[in-house]
C-alpha cells in the first residue's frame, strides 16, 4: 500500500502534530503492505522513519519515479536521480538499519539505456530487495509510450527482482498484464492508473460493470474507516459510471451520502452498527488516541464538530472497547487502535 494513494484505513497510528490528521494508517485485518516513502531525501531521518513502521508493514519503498513538483521541489522523486550518490547513502543506511522488512526502490528511465542499467547496478549494491522501473523520462507523462526496451535492459542486468511499471496505456484487458510482463522480462508488475479506472483488470473472470464495482468498494471503505473525501476521489476515477452519478458524487459529503448515491444505504446502516461496537477517541491532553472505556467515554465532551474537551479525568489504557463516534466527527465509523503519542512522530 503506498502512502500517497491515500488508502487511509483501519488504525491511526502516526498523526501530525497540529493538524491532529492520520500521517500514516493502516488496518489490522488486511494483508501486509508496502509503505511507500515520500520524505525529505535525508539519509539521517528516513531510517528513524523507517523503525516507526516496520513492524506494521511487509516492506518501504522509496519512490525515485515520481515526476510532480510537490516531490521534485524538495529534491524527492524523479529529483533523485541526478543525485546517485545521495541514492546510496538512503538506501545503504536503511537496508543497514531497517532488518525485519524488505527494502525496494523504483526509478524512472535516464537519458540512455547504458545510463539507466547503471544506475540500477548501483541500486542493486546497496542490498535493496528488489526495484521497480518506470519505463518513461522524466518528464514524459502517461500518454506517452513506455519505453519497454530500458525496463528489460535492467532486468537482464540484475539479479534481484525487477518491477516493470508505466504499462497502462497499453492495458485494456486481465491478457494484458501478462503480455506486459512478457515484454518486459520482469518478475512481476506495477500498475497504477489502469487499475484505479478498472479495478476489475485484476479478475481472471473478466471486468465488473463500473456500478458494482462502486458498491463493492464503498462496503469496503466503510467497513476499514476510509475517508469520504478519498472515496470520492477513488470512485470518480471508475471509468464508466453514468454522468449523473458521477454529479450526485460530486455532491456527497459524508460516506453515508456516498451510500445513498449507490441506493445501499441499508447496508452502511448495518455496517455501522457493526463498528459502533469498537471506536477510537482523540486525547488532546495526552496528544493521542486512547482506547475507549466506559471511563473514558464519560470523561469526554463532544459537539457536531467531533470533540469538544476533556475535563481532565486520567483512565488507565485498557483493551475494552465501548461505541462512541469517530474523532472526525461526521460518522459513526469505528476503529480499534493503540495508544500512541504524538511524540513518536
Amino acid at each position: 500500500m503506498c502512502v500517497h494513494t491515500y488508502i487511509h484505513t483501519c488504525i491511526h497510528k502516526y498523526m501530525h502534530v497540529q493538524a491532529h490528521t492520520p500521517a500514516y494508517t493502516y488496518c489490522m485485518f488486511t494483508v501486509p503492505s508496502t509503505l511507500e516513502f515520500k520524505l525529505l531525501p535525508n539519509p539521517k531521518t528516513i531510517p528513524q522513519v523507517a523503525r516507526l513502521v516496520e513492524n506494521d508493514v511487509a516492506a518501504i519503498d522509496i519512490n525515485m519515479g515520481c515526476p510532480k513538483g510537490y516531490s521534485t521541489k524538495f529534491g524527492g522523486g524523479a529529483a533523485l536521480l541526478q543525485t546517485p550518490d545521495l541514492i546510496k547513502d538512503i538506501l545503504t543506511t536503511l537496508v543497514s538499519n531497517i532488518k525485519t522488512i524488505s527494502i525496494t526502490c523504483k526509478i524512472r528511465c535516464l537519458r540512455s539505456i547504458e545510463d539507466t542499467v547503471e544506475l540500477a547496478k548501483m541500486i542493486e549494491s546497496t542490498g535493496v530487495n528488489a526495484i521497480g522501473v518506470h519505463g518513461r523520462f522524466k518528464e514524459e507523462r502517461p500518454r506517452e509510450p513506455a519505453h519497454y526496451e530500458y525496463i528489460k535492459a535492467v532486468k537482464d542486468a540484475l539479479s534481484i527482482p525487477v518491477i516493470a511499471n508505466g504499462g497502462s496505456l497499453d492495458i485494456k484487458t486481465y491478457a494484458d498484464l501478462a503480455k506486459f510482463r512478457e515484454h518486459t522480462g520482469c518478475d512481476s508488475i506495477m500498475l497504477a492508473r489502469i487499475a484505479q479506472w478498472n479495478p476489475s483488470i485484476f479478475s481472471k473472470d473478466g471486468p465488473v460493470e463500473a456500478m458494482q464495482m462502486a458498491r463493492d468498494y464503498l462496503r469496503l471503505a466503510a467497513t476499514y474507516d476510509n475517508t469520504p473525501s478519498n472515496v470520492k476521489y477513488c470512485i470518480q476515477q471508475y471509468q464508466c459510471l453514468p454522468s449523473e452519478i458521477v454529479r450526485e458524487i460530486h455532491h456527497a459529503n459524508s460516506i453515508k451520502e456516498l451510500f445513498n448515491v449507490f441506493n445501499i444505504v441499508d447496508e452502511y446502516t448495518r455496517i455501522s452498527e457493526e463498528l459502533m461496537k469498537k471506536s477510537t477517541f482523540y486525547h488532546p491532553r495526552r496528544q493521542g488516541f486512547v482506547i475507549m472505556t466506559p471511563e473514558v467515554f464519560a470523561a469526554a465532551k463532544f459537539d457536531q464538530a467531533g470533540i469538544n474537551g476533556w475535563n481532565g479525568t486520567e483512565v488507565e489504557e485498557s483493551n475494552q472497547e465501548v461505541g462512541l463516534r469517530n474523532s472526525r466527527g461526521y460518522e459513526w465509523e469505528m476503529s480499534f487502535v493503540e495508544t500512541c503519542p504524538l511524540t513518536e512522530i
